[in-house]
């Protein structure tokens, strides 16, 4: 008759056999199945939103704001019109008053003709607050390109006070900005795009980055959907690099995550998330090395930021769109 208790003793019995025959078992290490450069292409992917030369940028930029345009003559109080600075706004830079917020600086030069300036202040890392007396630490001017009856287009030209310069150039729909809103831009060899779309109760966070000299290419969506008593949320990576590829797919619902891993076509791994808690199991014979499990975690870690990702890009400019 079967019973439970055999299957568990008799691995004890091999181990036994193996033990009295005075032969060690021969076990080969468990080895990685993701390239090695994996990691290296990982921090290119974050060079922007991790750089601690653009904290200035990060806390400040949601603080930018235009005053309300004067009265007309005649005529009812003047509105900003979505996605557009007003013409007598052009060419001004605003400064950083503690208490007040950003106001007009009638002084200041070197503002483009076409759009404004905003000048940012160095930030203490860890209360994420203005030094005082407010230290200047470089500037992000916005400038007008394009804008139809249907569209607008503007250019963000970040320029911190140590570091890199990046710019990029949104677009978003006039009839409803909140809900369409594309921008592609560079800094230095990373190119990179983001795309925050709502249709209904979806919304789709797109986020694509690659290296111009061809090194890698990432691509990473989210999808969130509000339905009657669930939140479903699906997420696709796509990371190539050096002839190399590795997909990420899966979905989460009811606090539960489900996401397969695959290398070079393969099924792999699969990343599960339940309770707070997070994994990679192997989906096939072979184990998964520490090493791996903590890339692939980086990696699914990347497509969970891409809300605060497109957040952090449309702060500068978020005031035309609201």
């Amino acid at each position: 008759m079967f019973r439970p208790s055999q299957v568990a003793s008799f691995p004890l019995f091999l181990m036994f056999l193996v033990t009295a025959c005075g032969t060690d078992p021969i076990v080969p290490p468990p080895s990685s199945f993701l390239p090695d450069s994996i990691s290296v292409h990982i921090a290119s992917i974050r060079t922007i939103v991790d750089d601690p030369n653009l904290l200035s940028f990060e806390v400040m930029s949601p603080m930018f704001a235009l005053p309300a345009p004067a009265p007309m003559p005649g005529g009812p109080t003047g509105v900003i019109q979505s996605g557009s600075i007003p013409p007598g706004n052009l060419g001004s830079t605003f400064v950083y008053e503690p208490g007040s917020g950003y106001v007009l600086d009638p002084s200041a030069t070197g503002a483009p003709s076409d759009g404004v300036r905003f000048l940012l202040y160095s930030v203490d890392s860890t209360s994420r607050t203005v030094i005082t007396p407010p230290q200047e630490d470089g500037y992000v001017d916005l400038i007008n390109l394009f804008q139809s009856s249907n569209v607008t287009t503007m250019r963000v030209i970040v320029t911190p006070g140590t570091g890199e310069s990046f710019q990029y150039t949104p677009e978003w729909s006039n009839s409803d900005p909140s809900s369409d809103i594309f921008a592609w831009g560079v800094r230095g060899n990373i190119s990179y795009s983001f795309q925050i779309l709502r249709i209904g109760p979806t919304v789709r966070y797109f986020y694509n980055t690659f290296d111009n000299q061809a090194a890698f290419s990432f691509t990473s969506t989210l999808i969130q959907d509000s339905l009657v008593g669930s939140e479903l949320a699906r997420f696709e990576i796509s990371f190539g690099f050096e002839g190399n590829s590795v997909l990420l797919k899966g979905r989460t619902q009811n606090d539960i995550t489900f996401i397969d891993v695959y290398v070079g076509g393969v099924r792999r791994a699969a990343i599960v998330s339940y309770d707070g808690s997070e994994d990679v199991v192997t989906t096939t014979a072979d184990p998964i090395v520490p090493e791996d499990r903590d890339v692939l975690l980086r990696i699914f870690h990347l497509v969970l930021d891409n809300p605060q990702r497109v957040e952090w890009f449309m702060n500068p400019f978020r005031f035309l769109l609201f």
